[in-house]
């Protein structure tokens, strides 16, 4: 089984050792980058808890909730059915429409339980003012517990770095009645 130190993987050895520009003094995060000083609140509903970055959109319904800020987002959904296999998650991601795998999935351990935890890429939505689509990387973590099911993805643009701060809201998740 796969400690979430698997997630720092998925991105370069260069980029995992640099700095983050939230780190170095007088410059901006990059475009998505989750700050080290971020403001963390905790979402409780649709069965489950969460923590994310403060200021990012909340939109939830009876069995989704999703945060989102720029082209950065996270989201939970929570189904019925059997826990996932590593062949079910890769068919999964295999169904979505551009998708690219770029880290096979595996265990991954999480303070909840075990989970599967896959890595891909795939276009995100369409921006408004630049009419392009970026290139997101997203890790996804499916959470299985008492017949239900969790999906559990955190989206950032190709090449930003949110390592530390998707480990932190991967591990956070916890099951709720």
């Amino acid at each position: 089984m796969v400690l979430l130190a698997a997630c720092a993987s998925t991105h370069s050895p260069s980029a995992a050792a640099s700095p983050q520009a939230s780190d170095r003094a007088g410059t901006v995060p990059a475009s998505g980058d989750i700050p080290d000083n971020v403001v963390w609140l905790t979402y409780t509903g649709s069965g489950f808890s969460i923590r994310y970055p403060e200021g990012w959109v909340r939109s939830t319904t009876a069995s989704m909730a999703t945060f989102s800020d720029k082209d950065s987002h996270i989201s939970v959904a929570i189904n019925g059915g059997p826990a996932p296999t590593k062949q079910s998650v890769t068919s999964e991601i295999a169904a979505i429409a551009g998708a690219s795998v770029t880290a096979p999935a595996q265990m991954a351990s999480l303070p909840v339980g075990s989970a599967i935890f896959v890595t891909y890429t795939v276009d995100g939505n369409i921006d408004p003012v630049t009419g392009k689509r970026p290139r997101l990387t997203v890790e996804r973590f499916e959470i299985a517990a008492s017949g239900r099911l969790a999906v559990l993805e955190l989206a950032a643009q190709v090449g930003v770095d949110n390592v530390d701060a998707y480990l932190a809201i991967a591990k956070s998740f916890t099951w709720v009645r």
